[in-house]
């Protein structure tokens, strides 16, 4: 992918999340911005689409707003999230 292409994040399932975190840190690297939380989170702000837009509207303002910890409930929510209800679909 070029330096500057924008990737859309729909979180289809927890590989896609794996691939959208690591590259919003290795864009902000190449920025020179990887410690600003801040920009990392309003620049992951412009890639969500479809459900992970309205999940991520749904956010409080501190998560939506602090790449840290934008970045625990994008694992919470699309990681173990989704480990959870394959699982349950298993044992079910």
């Amino acid at each position: 992918m070029a330096p500057n292409a924008q990737i859309e994040f729909t979180g289809i399932d927890a590989d896609d999340c794996h691939d959208f975190i690591r590259y919003i840190r290795q864009r902000a690297f190449s920025e020179g911005k990887d410690r600003d939380y801040d920009w990392m989170a309003r620049f992951a702000a412009t890639c969500f689409a479809g459900d992970a837009l309205a999940w991520h509207v749904s956010l409080d303002e501190d998560t939506q707003n602090d790449w840290k910890l934008l970045e625990k409930a994008l694992v919470k929510h699309f990681v173990e999230g989704g480990e959870r209800s394959i699982s349950q679909i298993s044992a079910g």
